[in-house]
């Protein structure tokens, strides 16, 4: 009964929050419907085993807690509710060199993966992923090749020309190596990078937008049931048997392994997720402790393994579940800024639109683990390329006079 009470809560949370800011894509919606769908999976996956467990209430306070932060910055702004138009493009000359040499490189990198792959009895994408080690150059020009493409998407979105459709298009192509050396998180970021980022550009109404979301679980649905026949399909003859080993593992274990972890009364790691970033650049400059391992024990949840606690877990190993509700305000303060600066209606915000975009997977992989502090490093990465590539050197407005050239 306590998740089903919580379920029921947490769906009148949503409905008064989609009623102060009326559009369903916004981030506080989107976390609150993850956390919905996840009591729900709960009951499925368990049924009376954890129904009764009040300390799932930890989700529906980390809902308020964000969305209390994301509200902040929101007090006496009006936002746009139009979709966005301009008259932005990528720079010509920039655009070519830097697909040439993207293309280049990735024509480089396919053809390592596919020596790499040669004579492997596994299907070629986990051929590819067993033999295959990107080294850290090629890790962040397939990083590059990411956010180039984003933001080209991006620029389409808002200014749908012919010219930037093809780019768009283009941009996509150096990217197939990533994709087939990549595991599926990095698949799930860009579907859901690009179907907020067409929300957020083109303002659906809301009807219209379910339609989207229910397509694109599908679509995700659909991903993650043939990649686990190609990852597990030799341990499972039964499909049954398969899908529920995903549905546990995947989408149920992890917030019964989190409520284990926390009422085993573990020893707090003190700031060491959190911070791990900035101990983990101390200890390369020689000073300070060793950082954590960001890869988790482990454990048997009703006789499935899962290292995965969700993203609750990796703030309140520091201190508490109190320090896992500071952050989740925190984070929602800043998609607050981001969604202002994003919708403020009087200049295109290519830089925030994109970066707000992005940052919605982690917000939706919430459910499974942490990918905001975790991965501080990536992050930086992500956003120190996006704000270079949209500069007025690489975006430039005005540009009907070349509309003719590709």
């Amino acid at each position: 009964m306590a998740v089903l009470f919580l379920s029921i809560a947490l769906f009148g949370w949503i409905c008064l929050t989609l009623r102060m800011v009326k559009h369903i894509s916004a981030p506080p919606i989107i976390i609150g419907l993850v956390f919905l769908v996840s009591y729900i999976l709960i009951v499925f996956a368990y049924g009376e085993s954890e129904s009764n467990e009040w300390f799932y209430s930890c989700y529906f306070f980390a809902v308020i807690f964000f969305s209390v932060g994301f509200f902040i910055p929101l007090i006496g702004k009006k936002l746009a509710n139009t979709p966005m138009q301009s008259d932005v493009y990528f720079s010509t000359s920039f655009f070519w060199i830097i697909w040439m040499a993207e293309f280049s490189f990735s024509m480089v990198q396919l053809w390592k993966m596919l020596i790499s792959a040669r004579g492997s009895a596994y299907n070629i994408w986990s051929a590819i992923k067993l033999n295959y080690q990107a080294g850290a150059f090629a890790s962040f020009f397939f990083l590059f090749e990411t956010v180039f493409f984003f933001v080209n998407v991006g620029i389409f979105f808002v200014n749908r020309s012919k010219r930037n459709g093809f780019r768009a298009i283009m941009s996509a192509i150096p990217l197939v190596p990533h994709v087939l050396s990549s595991h599926r998180g990095v698949w799930f970021m860009l579907a859901i990078t690009l179907v907020f980022m067409f929300l957020f550009a083109y303002r659906p109404d809301n009807i219209r937008v379910i339609k989207i979301g229910l397509a694109a679980f599908i679509g995700l649905a659909i991903v993650i049931v043939i990649s686990s026949f190609w990852k597990y399909g030799k341990w499972y003859d039964n499909p049954k048997e398969l899908m529920q080993y995903v549905l546990n593992s995947y989408f149920s274990s992890p917030f019964v392994a989190f409520k284990q972890y926390m009422q085993s009364g573990p020893e707090l790691k003190m700031g060491g997720n959190t911070f791990r970033f900035f101990i983990a650049v101390l200890h390369q400059l020689g000073w300070g402790t060793q950082p954590v391992d960001i890869v988790q024990p482990f454990v048997s949840v009703y006789g499935y393994p899962t290292n995965v606690y969700t993203g609750l877990y990796y703030y309140a190993a520091d201190f508490g579940m109190w320090w896992a509700y500071v952050i989740e305000l925190c984070l929602g303060f800043f998609y607050g800024i981001l969604y202002v600066k994003t919708f403020n209606g009087k200049k295109i915000n290519l830089l925030c639109l994109v970066g707000l975009s992005m940052l919605m997977y982690p917000l939706v992989n919430q459910f499974f683990d942490d990918k905001y502090f975790s991965i501080l490093a990536e992050w930086l990465k992500y956003f120190i390329v996006l704000i270079l590539l949209t500069q007025k050197c690489f975006v430039k407005s005005q540009g009907e006079k070349d509309e003719k050239r590709i």
